[in-house]
């Protein structure tokens, strides 16, 4: 695996000698210096006119740098994903200095970057003043989450239960172990405002729930995807006693849900007529 140290300073270097690149910082866990081993990405913060951005996101530049196996745009228009030689996995996300001038207030760059970054080349100051003008989002409280996430999380439930049922298993898989887990993880953790950060580290993170949430899991199995989706509804009223009790008239209304899918995962599906 190639020497990551190395590479960002390859990088650095890289752009460095630009005239048109005004900034350079590492973001995500190497710039917070969190969770971080072996196999960490590299995610880079590039300011760049917008004539090399347009080059950047269109041409095969990152040869340059060091050999490279795969190189494309990412899904957002101005980032690209780059696997150097040794599988080293790195992000560009590219902004252009009057972007970031333009940039006030709490923005969702000031979501990402108020998690820590790591500022490696600024002959302008662009990035140390953006520390003084943009902050974080507010967030969602805790009980706007529980106001919301719950009826989306029984909703998908029964369309997890009808997808098993018809046989469709491919998509109930994608709704059992991902989006009910996504949802359940938001109502343990409502303070993790990232979904790609909610699936870091969990057992070390809420290891109380590690294991619950483990069973959850399912094979492509009729069966044990019937199994999986009766420990996800299981678990969401041991969160609830736990983090936040739901009213009354709410309560009914998803135990009567709970009951209702457990009798379609049973095979009484008359009430579906």
């Amino acid at each position: 695996m190639a020497n990551t140290e190395e590479m960002i300073s390859a990088v650095t270097r890289h752009f460095a000698a630009i005239d048109s690149c005004w900034g350079i910082a590492l973001i995500g866990s190497r710039g917070r210096g969190q969770h971080v081993d072996r196999f960490s990405d590299i995610d880079f913060f590039i300011c760049v006119e917008s004539s090399l951005r347009r080059k950047l996101v269109s041409t095969d530049w990152a040869k340059e740098i060091a050999p490279v196996i795969l190189q494309f745009p990412l899904v957002l228009p101005d980032e690209v994903r780059v696997m150097f030689r040794g599988y080293m996995d790195s992000d560009f996300h590219f902004y252009t200095p009057e972007e970031l001038e333009a940039m006030q207030g709490p923005c969702q760059l000031g979501d990402y970057l108020s998690r820590g970054w790591q500022i490696l080349y600024d002959p302008r100051g662009l990035l140390e003043g953006l520390k003084s003008r943009i902050q974080p989002q507010q967030g969602e409280s805790e009980a706007e989450i529980w106001s919301t996430t719950p009826p989306v999380f029984w909703f998908n439930t029964v369309l997890c239960a009808k997808y098993i049922l018809r046989g469709d298993l491919f998509r109930a898989y994608r709704m059992s172990n991902w989006w009910l887990q996504q949802m359940l993880l938001e109502l343990i953790e409502p303070e993790i405002p990232e979904e790609s950060c909610r699936h870091k580290n969990i057992a070390v993170r809420i290891p109380e729930y590690y294991l619950r949430l483990s069973r959850c899991f399912a094979r492509l199995d009729r069966k044990d995807m019937i199994r999986g989706l009766n420990e996800s509804m299981d678990l969401f009223w041991e969160i609830s006693r736990d983090k936040y009790p739901l009213p009354p008239e709410q309560q009914k209304q998803f135990r009567s849900i709970h009951s209702d899918v457990r009798k379609m995962l049973a095979g009484d599906v008359n009430f579906l007529d």
